[in-house]
């Protein structure tokens, strides 16, 4: 089977090298292969916001992450990494309460 799947890859870039044709990268790319042309837009420009000021009262202190953010690559890693050891910690605590118990069956018999 691996022999086929080679023999069809080495046909398939034989095909392309012997049968394919030469592209190249053209330079007017508002123009298509019948003279079809598309308007230039000018760049869209941000519009200012209609409201300069902060609408939030007055009365709410500030908290130190804004509601809604997500937290970062290193939080998320970090809390991947305690929630890792901890399930390892409890794998290990299984698994000596389990031998515990097998070894105390194995001396009563």
């Amino acid at each position: 089977m691996k022999k086929y799947v080679v023999l069809l890859f080495f046909l398939i870039i034989m095909g392309g090298l012997l049968f394919g044709e030469e592209v190249e990268a053209i330079e007017q790319f508002d123009t298509t292969p019948l003279n079809i042309t598309f308007a230039r837009e000018e760049p869209i420009k941000p519009k200012q916001p209609l409201v300069d000021e902060p609408t939030l009262p007055e009365t709410i202190n500030p908290q130190p992450y804004r509601v809604g953010r997500l937290p970062s690559t290193g939080d998320l890693v970090t809390s991947l990494i305690y929630t890792i050891i901890g399930f390892s910690f409890l794998l290990v605590i299984i698994g000596v309460f389990s031998l515990r118990n097998i070894l105390l069956k194995m001396t009563w018999e």
